[in-house]
């Protein structure tokens, strides 16, 4: 929802419904996803009416369930994801609060794996976990990918081609790793032969604190 029309007309084009009032959506919608700053949820949460009783997906970072439920009467979900939804190709974790049921979480998951290939339920406690692994990692992987970009054209490749080579390598590890169901190190041994330039590589990674530094 959102009060100027004009600012949704491409989601209108779509298919989608969209509505003027916070009220409406509340009163109509099954689920409803809070995907505002978290300085606004209260805000957003108190026009829910009385009678409505839709569930209720909170995006919203920081904002505990506790905080949640002390705000509105409605069963509340807190997930967290990262930007790859944009390509469905995203990591979401959900935390279910004190009034969702099992069908409930069951209902969100189904939703949302339509764009996030991994999605999982967690604990809350766990969600800030989420993020150094999968939500503000991702920005940690387009790091990696660049300095392998420039490695390329250092030693003399075009840089699209460079890039295109650092990204799809990126994208065979981890679809390596989810489809053989190996660990990472297995994997990264079947490649390092004695004596090779893998394993001088790794060496060199591990001098310059490369795996600490994602651990930290």
């Amino acid at each position: 929802s959102k009060s100027r029309h004009s600012s949704l007309e491409g989601l209108k084009a779509q298919g989608v419904n969209i509505m003027e009032r916070n009220e409406d959506v509340f009163s109509t919608c099954k689920i409803v996803f809070i995907s505002v700053k978290p300085n606004v949820v209260e805000t957003v949460l108190k026009q829910c009416p009385a009678k409505a009783n839709p569930l209720l997906v909170s995006v919203a970072s920081g904002v505990t369930l506790e905080k949640l439920e002390t705000i509105t009467h409605c069963a509340v979900i807190r997930i967290m994801v990262n930007t790859a939804l944009r390509i469905q190709e995203g990591c979401t974790v959900v935390a279910r609060g004190t009034r969702s049921s099992q069908s409930q979480i069951d209902a969100v998951i189904h939703l949302l794996s339509s764009c996030s290939p991994v999605c999982e339920e967690i604990e809350e406690r766990l969600i800030n976990a989420m993020i150094g692994v999968s939500g503000s990692a991702i920005a940690f992987m387009y790091v990696v990918a660049e300095a392998m970009s420039d490695a390329g054209v250092k030693f003399g490749l075009p840089r699209n081609i460079a890039r295109k080579l650092a990204s799809q390598t990126m994208v065979g590890a981890g679809k390596m790793i989810l489809s053989t169901g190996e660990h990472p190190m297995k994997l990264k041994d079947d490649v390092c032969v004695p004596g090779g330039t893998t394993i001088a590589g790794i060496a060199a990674m591990e001098e310059r604190g490369v795996r600490a530094g994602l651990i930290a």
